[in-house]
């Protein structure tokens, strides 16, 4: 089913993305700060092939990570949505749920507050019986983002990721699920 050309929250706007967007992604995904848990920074030219990829997927997959808006502050303040697992990590093929703000943007809800509304859209147009994310164990403000949405941490699941050299702090990741019945029957935040 084809994915809707926005969706509009109590503060934000999730929509398709904008050629006028690359810029304010490639300063979030340079910025070390809010990349400090991924194993490098994203250069402007993959934030630009990223950003195409997503324009693609919203069309041949119906789902992709949204730019997201705060309408009268800011056109994109980062990302949120659904996206494939890549290859590269246990749980490829997945659904995930994943999400980057700019640092001006953290510590408002922000981050819940666009999730949610990608989970809804998702479970309800596509229906997947369930979506993790997956977070380096050190990322605290990801992992209480995953509990505010009513996921549950999978323990079995929990891997290292080869991204990272062994030994690296950042190395140990945890998955967390969400059922699709269990968030339409009691969303958590509304």
């Amino acid at each position: 089913m084809k994915a809707p050309e926005r969706i509009v929250t109590q503060r934000l706007v999730l929509r398709r993305w904008r050629d006028n967007d690359v810029e304010a992604m490639v300063r979030l995904n340079g910025d070390p700060q809010v990349m400090r848990f991924f194993a490098h920074t994203v250069s402007p030219r993959e934030t630009r092939a990223r950003i195409a990829a997503a324009s693609e997927a919203f069309e041949t997959r119906g789902y992709a990570p949204w730019a997201v808006e705060a309408p009268g502050i800011a056109s994109c303040i980062g990302v949120v949505g659904p996206a494939r697992v890549s290859e590269d990590v246990p749980c490829a093929g997945a659904i995930e749920l994943a999400w980057r703000l700019a640092r001006p943007f953290w510590g408002k809800g922000y981050a819940p507050e666009a999730a949610r509304a990608a989970l809804r859209d998702l479970f309800e147009r596509l229906a997947p019986e369930e979506v993790i994310a997956y977070t380096a164990a050190l990322n605290a403000p990801s992992r209480r983002v995953m509990e505010k949405l009513g996921m549950s941490e999978d323990s079995k699941a929990a891997f290292d990721h080869a991204a990272f050299a062994p030994g690296d702090q950042l190395r140990p990741h945890l998955v967390y699920r969400i059922a699709r019945v269990d968030f339409l029957h009691d969303p958590p935040g509304g």
